[in-house]
C-alpha cells in the first residue's frame, strides 16, 4: 500500500497565536495597574485617564494612518480620545494637564498587520473595561468620567466580534507580524501605566467626585 498524503498544515488562529506569544506581559499589567483600586479615589481616576489619554494619542493617529481603509474594521468610530477628553472635563482636569506625550516612546509600526495587533492590545482592553466598570460601581464607587470604560456601550461584544474577524482575515498570512505588533502594544501600555508614582489620594473617595460634573456626563452620555 502506498503511504497516505501528508495531510495538510492545520490552520492557524491568529488570535490564539497573540494570546499565547502576550499572555505573560498581558498578566503582568493586569497585576502591576491593579485598575479597580485606583478607580476608587479622586487623584487616583484623574491620573490613570490622563495616563490612558497620553498612551491614546500617541497611538491613535499611527494606527488609523494604517487602518483607516481596512475592510470591515471602520476604525475611526474605534478611536477612544473623544470619551477620554469628555472624561478629563468631567473630572475637572485642565487641559494644560493632560499629558500629551507618553512616558515612552511610540513603537515604530510597519505594516497594517503589527498595526491590527497593537489595535489588539486597545480593543483586549476595551472589552476589559465594561468589566472594571461594574467592578467599580459593585464596590459603591461612582461611574461619574468612567466613559472611556464603556466607550461601546452594549455594541461592546459585537465590536470585539468584528474586530477579531478582520483580525484572522487580513492576518491569516502574516501571523507572524501580528504577534509583534501585540507585544509592541502591551509594551507600550505597560511602560505608559506601571512607570509612575502613587498620586496622594484626596479626602473622601471616587464617591466626592463632582456633582457638576456627574451632570455634564450625563447630559453627554443621555443617562439619567
Amino acid at each position: 500500500m502506498g503511504r497516505a498524503p501528508a495531510r495538510e498544515s492545520q490552520i492557524v488562529s491568529v488570535l490564539d497565536e497573540i494570546r499565547r506569544a502576550t499572555k505573560p506581559i498581558h498578566a503582568a499589567l493586569e497585576s502591576g495597574l491593579d485598575i479597580e483600586r485606583r478607580l476608587m479615589s479622586v487623584a487616583g481616576r484623574k491620573s490613570t485617564l490622563c495616563e490612558f489619554y497620553a498612551l491614546h494619542a500617541a497611538a491613535e493617529p499611527a494606527l488609523l494612518s494604517h487602518l483607516r481603509f481596512v475592510p470591515g474594521l471602520e476604525f475611526e468610530r474605534r478611536l477612544k480620545l473623544p470619551a477620554l477628553r469628555n472624561d478629563l472635563r468631567v473630572l475637572g482636569v485642565p487641559a494644560s494637564e493632560w499629558r500629551v506625550e507618553p512616558k515612552t516612546a511610540l513603537p515604530v509600526l510597519g505594516s497594517v498587520e503589527q498595526a491590527l495587533g497593537f489595535a489588539y492590545v486597545l480593543e483586549g482592553a476595551t472589552l476589559g473595561g465594561r468589566i472594571i466598570r461594574k467592578r467599580v460601581a459593585a464596590a459603591g464607587g461612582s461611574l461619574v468620567g468612567l466613559s472611556f470604560f464603556d466607550v461601546y456601550g452594549p455594541a461592546t461584544g459585537d465590536q470585539w466580534v468584528r474586530f477579531c474577524a478582520v483580525l484572522e482575515r487580513q492576518c491569516k498570512s502574516r501571523v507572524s507580524q501580528a504577534v509583534e505588533g501585540a507585544l509592541a502594544g502591551f509594551g507600550f501600555m505597560r511602560a505608559g501605566l506601571l512607570d509612575r508614582g502613587e498620586p496622594a489620594d484626596l479626602p473622601g473617595g471616587a464617591r466626592s467626585l463632582p456633582t457638576e460634573g456627574a451632570d455634564r456626563e450625563r447630559a453627554a452620555t443621555g443617562t439619567t
